[in-house]
């Protein structure tokens, strides 16, 4: 038997967060950062929040994955190729 894997939903939430995680905490860092002379300096707990995203989306990655039984797909595959051969030859 053949198994391969795929993302469930949330699997695809946690790679998109993976992905977007380090993005957003550059922007609320940055904004942390250079609003530290003005009145209007955003809260520190979204800097710490924000610092969670790629952890949580790897996290997330990771149990979001389902296996599934790829034999047919697998089989279908080889005789594409097979008949592909016999073609050019």
């Amino acid at each position: 038997m053949n198994y391969r894997q795929r993302f469930t939903t949330i699997g695809w939430i946690g790679a998109a967060l993976f992905l977007l995680g380090p993005m957003v905490f550059a922007w609320v860092l940055t904004e942390y950062l250079t609003a530290a002379a003005s009145y209007s300096r955003p809260d520190e707990a979204w800097v710490y929040l924000s610092a969670m995203l790629a952890p949580l989306g790897a996290l997330l990655a990771l149990i979001g994955r389902e296996y599934y039984d790829a034999t047919a797909e697998v089989a279908r595959a080889r005789a594409t190729r097979e008949a592909q051969t016999r073609n050019i030859r």
